[in-house]
């Protein structure tokens, strides 16, 4: 699940363009999340699943968001996806394999 540096890529897409204003409109504006720090008011709009590992930009994978709380989602979702390359490189077989051998 490794996240490239494309921010904005995958939000210039014509059916999230569509569907965020509609979920910011069913939400009433209002973070669905509600963490610490919560400011109550959503300007943004997250994919529940994320867009990276899957998820769609269909309305029912959209909610409305606050910035501090999609700020935290965000940076947990990177935090779970570096965890896992870490992992992934820890576990690989990292000789070389002598060319003369087949």
């Amino acid at each position: 699940m490794p996240f490239a540096d494309n921010r904005g890529e995958h939000t210039s897409d014509h059916e999230y363009r569509k569907n965020r204003p509609l979920a910011l409109q069913r939400d009433g504006h209002r973070c669905q999340l509600r963490w610490k720090d919560c400011t109550g008011a959503a300007e943004e709009v997250d994919h529940i699943r994320n867009f990276k590992a899957g998820g769609s930009h269909d309305l029912s994978n959209l909610q409305s968001v606050c910035r501090s709380c999609h700020k935290k989602k965000t940076a947990g979702e990177a935090a779970k996806a570096r965890a896992i390359i870490r992992k992934q490189l820890k576990h690989r077989d990292t000789r070389r394999k002598h060319p003369g051998y087949k």
